[in-house]
């Protein structure tokens, strides 16, 4: 509550308040005049949300069910490429090539000198695009070549810059051929530091059983790698298929999954994403002719894996697996088949999206989708909608390959709903991230309260966290999940420490401040400062959104501060004028003292009280002088001298 009262509060004053509130679609609270706003962060995981890869295909995941796009007639690629969007999911660059790998931009043209950058175009996991953390226009962009002895093949981990941003949609090679490693696998994954911001590349390199974790910071790539021995050497001078194989971190960041094609094994590790270290290694046995992809459910309790036959060998089997993370050691030895392809089809690279499906390569013009990766087993629903099974999701006459495009790992940590509008006294809005194969749903918002739908509400009463519970109902069977969600309190607000009113002293200006630490401000005359100079009196209101997103707002009575001090008084009078006194109109006086002196400098006459009536008493005509010293309603110190003339 403020700390003083609103006494000098009138109707039109109401009124003017009022029309503030109706103008941002909220309302006034009619003792504070607090400003009602409604909240949100944007969220900004959609980094993932535009794939273009295989046979000229795209995906569009900014709209759900995810969009097929059909304007791609430049990005191709035999195998893995790479691709980002912004943070609202606006698509900037991939990786492809049918020979060799170039950048394209956003109107799908090449970068300039973007040609050739590097990598091979049959590599399982050719290159990564990473934005610079706290640099939105600054990527980095890393590739992979074959382990193969040839000068063609000598860069096997290379590395490149781009300078792309609104001013400069097509593109600038800031930086290029800067080779980090001669021979590697055909392998590359991303996922972020444990702090949020950084993050990190994870290689592996031929011929060896070692990973090299590089770290991107806000100051660019680290010259030096996080180097580990674990797991299988790739022995790629013997066979370079050993060095196929897809690698992929889970959305957590804690673990690691690659595949070793031609070895016929998968292998998981626990990462570390502090420090870096992979170690733990889990091996299974051989029995896995041809591995190619791997990919982790969104909640990370499973572990999906293909095999498939890149020479065409359209009489061997392509199958498809899930692990269960649970399984500890055993884990593949207890997998289970979701099914099997062959005369040509397959299941080949596996890819978490944003809306929480996994999706398959499969030579065709369709992606396998496994529709529900956080279910066990069979409940999966690979190309099952409602009990009915399909091809998976035609690409409009485009045509995957071997390969999707790899991201940041990170993106993918997508609980199994989202929520906006998480500031307290709102109401909070939740909706499921991926309905599909859902009947109904049943939820508990952690406060007692309850819900149902898709789509729900709910009001929080008060700041904090809640675990919201959700129950999603198919055939039958409920798949229980919780998600942790912060309601934050709203920001406080107080224009010159919480004051009702603020005085502004004659011929003067006054300084509002509305409290530092903001993370954006927006007074009544539109501007977007801290402070607000005041000339006039009157009503000012402030909006300051913090950290989270969240709005309040304060306002304040700017009051011209005046007193009544009369030059002359007549003693003989009857009225009004037969005292000198001073009149305090706006109340504005706390504490007073006046000392009044003959024209000798001898003290005649003092009061502390500012209702005082000086009568001149034992003084002739003639002109005294005055010192008036006050404190003001708001703490400020006044002075005034004057003097003022006894007509007898």
């Amino acid at each position: 509550m403020k700390k003083n009262n609103r006494n000098t509060l009138n109707f039109k004053v109401t009124v003017f308040l009022f029309a503030i509130a109706i103008f941002f679609h909220n309302y006034l609270d009619a003792q504070d005049y607090h400003l009602s706003f409604r909240n949100d962060c944007p969220h900004s995981a959609k980094y993932a949300n535009v794939w273009y890869f295989g046979d000229y295909a795209g995906l569009d995941f900014n709209t759900r069910p995810v969009s097929v796009l059909t304007n791609n007639n430049s990005v191709t690629q035999l195998e893995g490429n790479a691709c980002i969007s912004d943070s609202n999911g606006v698509y900037l660059l991939s990786t492809g090539g049918n020979y060799r790998i170039s950048l394209w931009n956003s109107s799908l043209n090449t970068v300039p000198n973007g040609q050739n950058i590097g990598g091979n175009v049959s590599a399982t996991q050719s290159s990564i695009i990473i934005p610079q953390p706290g640099d939105p226009d600054i990527y980095h962009i890393f590739l992979v070549n074959l382990p193969l002895d040839l000068p063609a093949y000598d860069n096997g981990l290379t590395h490149v810059m781009v300078n792309i941003s609104s001013s400069n949609p097509s593109g600038e090679i800031i930086l290029r051929d800067d080779t980090l490693l001669d021979r590697v696998s055909e392998k590359i994954t991303a996922t972020f530091h444990k702090n949020g911001m950084d993050v990190w590349i994870i290689a592996h390199l031929a011929n060896s059983d070692m990973f090299y974790s590089y770290k991107i910071t806000g100051e660019g790539l680290q010259d030096q790698p996080v180097i580990c021995q674990a797991g299988t050497v790739h022995s790629s001078s013997t066979n370079i298929n050993q060095a196929a194989g897809q690698m992929k971190v889970n959305p957590e960041g804690n673990k690691l999954a690659l595949a070793i094609y031609d070895l016929g094994i998968f292998e998981l590790f626990d990462f570390n994403n502090e420090s870096g270290i992979i170690s733990n290694s889990i091996t299974s046995q051989p029995n896995f002719p041809y591995a190619y992809g791997v990919e982790f459910s969104a909640n990370g309790k499973y572990l999906y894996a293909s095999t498939t036959n890149t020479d065409y060998d359209t009489t061997l089997l392509s199958n498809i697996f899930q692990f269960d993370l649970g399984n500890g050691q055993q884990l593949f030895n207890q997998g289970v088949l979701l099914s099997s392809a062959t005369g040509g089809d397959y299941f080949a690279a596996l890819q978490l999206a944003t809306d929480g499906k996994i999706y398959i390569s499969s030579g065709n013009e369709y992606v396998g989708v496994i529709h529900n990766p956080t279910r066990l087993g069979l409940e999966c629903n690979l190309n099952w909608i409602d009990n009915v099974s399909n091809d998976g999701l035609y690409l409009g006459g485009r045509r995957s390959k071997f390969g999707l495009p790899g991201f940041n790992q990170s993106y993918f940590l997508i609980p199994n709903f989202t929520y906006s509008y998480n500031c307290l006294t709102e109401e909070t809005h939740f909706e499921l991230v991926n309905p599909t194969n859902v009947d109904s749903v049943s939820w508990e918002f952690g406060d007692g309260a309850a819900g149902s739908g898709f789509a729900p509400s709910h009001t929080f009463n008060d700041p904090g966290y809640y675990t919201v519970h959700t129950t999603e109902f198919f055939n039958g069977i409920g798949y229980a999940d919780s998600v942790m969600i912060n309601i934050n309190p709203l920001p406080v607000v107080e224009i010159n420490m919480g004051l009702d009113t603020v005085l502004l002293l004659l011929g003067s200006s006054v300084t509002l401040d509305a409290g530092a630490g903001f993370q954006s401000y927006q007074w009544n005359d539109g501007s977007a400062f801290q402070t607000l100079e005041v000339f006039e009196e009157g009503y000012y209101w402030v909006v300051a959104e913090n950290e989270n997103c969240c709005l309040n707002s304060d306002t304040v009575f700017v009051q011209r501060f005046y007193m009544v001090i009369p030059n002359a008084f007549l003693p003989v009078s009857t009225g009004e004028d037969k005292y000198f006194q001073i009149k305090d109109p706006t109340n504005a006086i706390s504490d007073f003292f006046i000392i009044i002196y003959n024209r000798l400098g001898q003290e005649v006459f003092e009061s502390r009280n500012k209702s005082f009536q000086w009568d001149g008493d034992g003084c002739s005509s003639g002109v005294y002088y005055f010192t008036l010293k006050a404190i003001l309603s708001n703490g400020y110190p006044y002075q005034y001298n004057g003097n003022v003339t006894i007509i007898r």
